[in-house]
């Protein structure tokens, strides 16, 4: 029997709305995580990718890294990391990397994909004893009677890769004989955030169930399970506004000797900085003084509601306003977190057509309005109202994504040679925004690109 923890998407480093507060948040969620791995004396730990928000990260986020891990280490706990989108080599010639750093440092287990001259996927055990000046690699470690692979983030070659895989297993089934196996990948599984660019067929995964006991995934920030079998977490925290409302944390897993899986899922909520997201209508309104006061009203009787339904708490912020950056060492850590974690990122939405220019809206006049209110962390506007002069030939009562296509494809129009493409090219250009507001790789957006050149020269 294997006990471990199964979390992803933790993005240290993220320095979210350059707010120094965000920036520790992302920190705090790890920690979480790995303090229950203590505690509750699991067997190790997986980190299925975007350990890292990037890969340069600044000398306070390897701090932060190290301050937490290291009570994993001294507890000889192992930490088995795979490289995400977010965090990984461009090329395997690149030069070290910082997962690399602490994985020659002994406070991570980094698995990496393998291949001989021709491509072909090798399988090579990671080992401490014997490794190379760099530090040790591999892309499988077997801990007692349990075999862990890790291929980490191939973008659009995830499929083909998970093909090669099962042949390699078939061509080395003797690894599998008595124990226990965990594939880690960092990829998105299709049906799940279809918008998301990458996402693996489920069929590509099944050549290998006949191999695998439990499919570890990370990359896309919410959680689910396929057939008890592939299981992603979600993001430890709020990485987008899109994410707000999305169900994520991590995995607490048995894995037994016949294969069967317990499991229990530990909710995000519990450690979350939590997000106020309040859509205020101004249809109607003609004038910035009328709406500054509408919104303060609306605002009011929803944090009123939000409270009564308890959808929400505000807590009073520090007495000196912010978190130090060395909250995560040693004794400054016990003392600062908690208290100030209940500050929410109020994120506004007006909406509405509107009788005066869009643009005399200004952020700190609605700032003020939601201090007078409570005292969140910190407050974003996204302003979605218009006026009727804004786009004369659109018809109002159409939804915001449609008239938004609607101009992309005016716009197109206007040049000869896209004219009779026109409507075909705006719902592409949607679909790139989509697509990369949710993440997608630039190697993903350029080849959706060239196929989508081709097939316009193809019918024209």
């Amino acid at each position: 029997m294997a006990r471990f923890i199964h979390c992803g998407d933790v993005h240290l480093g993220n320095w979210q709305y350059k707010n120094e507060e965000r920036y520790l948040d992302f920190a705090k969620a790890f920690e979480v995580v790995c303090k229950y791995a203590v505690e509750h004396e699991v067997d190790f730990v997986l980190v299925t990718g975007d350990l890292f928000e990037k890969k340069t990260i600044d000398a306070g986020t390897l701090i932060q890294a190290q301050d937490i891990l290291e009570p994993l280490k001294s507890s000889k706990l192992p930490v088995i990391v795979i490289e995400g989108n977010h965090d990984r080599r461009i090329s395997s010639g690149e030069s070290f990397s910082w997962l690399q750093f602490l994985n020659y440092a002994g406070y991570i287990t980094l698995l990496t994909h393998q291949e001989d001259a021709e491509g072909r996927v090798i399988l090579k055990e990671w080992k401490r004893e014997g490794a190379p000046r760099e530090g040790p690699s591999g892309n499988y470690i077997i801990l007692e009677d349990t075999i862990i692979f890790g291929i980490g983030y191939s973008g659009s070659s995830t499929s083909q890769l998970l093909t090669n895989y099962a042949e390699a297993f078939k061509n080395n089934q003797h690894l599998f004989k008595n124990r226990k196996s965990i594939l880690m990948v960092h990829a998105g599984l299709e049906g799940y955030l279809d918008k998301l660019g990458g996402a693996v067929d489920y069929n590509a995964f099944l050549p290998l169930k006949e191999y695998i006991n439990y499919v570890a995934l990370g990359h896309i920030h919410q959680t689910y399970i396929r057939e008890n079998w592939i299981f992603n977490p979600g993001s430890l925290e709020t990485w987008n506004i899109s994410e707000v409302g999305r169900k994520r944390g991590f995995f607490d897993v048995v894995l037994k000797d016949d294969g069967v899986r317990e499991f229990n899922f530990v909710e995000g909520e519990k450690w979350r900085r939590p997000f106020y997201t309040p859509e205020i209508s101004l249809h109607g309104i003609n004038s910035y003084p009328e709406a500054l006061k509408h919104i303060e009203k609306e605002l009011r009787k929803k944090i009123s509601d939000s409270k009564k339904r308890g959808e929400i708490s505000f807590a009073p912020r520090l007495k000196n306003g912010t978190i130090p950056l060395d909250a995560f060492s040693h004794e400054s850590k016990k003392n600062t977190l908690q208290e100030d974690s209940r500050r929410a990122v109020v994120h506004i939405t007006l909406k509405g057509m509107i009788g005066f220019n869009p643009f005399d809206f200004q952020k700190s006049d609605i700032e003020k309005i939601v201090r007078r209110l409570t005292d969140p962390l910190l407050v974003r506007v996204k302003n979605e109202t218009y006026t009727p002069t804004v786009a004369p030939t659109l018809s109002l009562a159409k939804g915001r994504d449609e008239m938004e296509r609607e101009v992309i494809k005016s716009l197109l129009e206007e040049t000869r040679e896209y004219k009779p493409v026109a409507e075909e090219l705006a719902s592409f250009i949607i679909e790139l925004k989509t697509d990369l507001l949710h993440g997608a790789d630039t190697e993903y957006l350029v080849n959706k690109l060239a196929k989508k050149e081709k097939e316009i020269k193809k019918n024209s």
